[in-house]
């Protein structure tokens, strides 16, 4: 079972994103400074700061960006219904 719920990363935390407790998972949306109009949006797993080259692009065009720390399966399953019937009109 799995349960979406708010996180504030701590302030130490900076612009980088530590794993989650254990037996919990974490998602990370980065939010542009300008959506683009429609609020597109693009998925990446795991390596929040690795090459982020695209995703720095991405966001300077109007994407907001999601981080799913975790193995493709299910959880992202979960984690892309919540962004796109709650977060995203898709």
């Amino acid at each position: 079972m799995f349960t979406i719920k708010p996180y504030k990363s701590p302030v130490e935390e900076k612009t980088g994103v530590r794993p989650p407790p254990k037996e919990q998972l974490r998602c990370v949306i980065v939010v542009p400074k300008t959506p683009a109009a429609g609020s597109p949006w693009s998925w990446r797993g795991y390596y929040f700061d690795h090459e982020p080259q695209t995703e720095v692009e991405l966001l300077n065009r109007g994407f907001h960006v999601g981080f799913v720390l975790a193995d493709a399966g299910k959880a992202w399953d979960v984690w892309y219904t919540f962004l796109s019937d709650e977060c995203f009109d898709s």
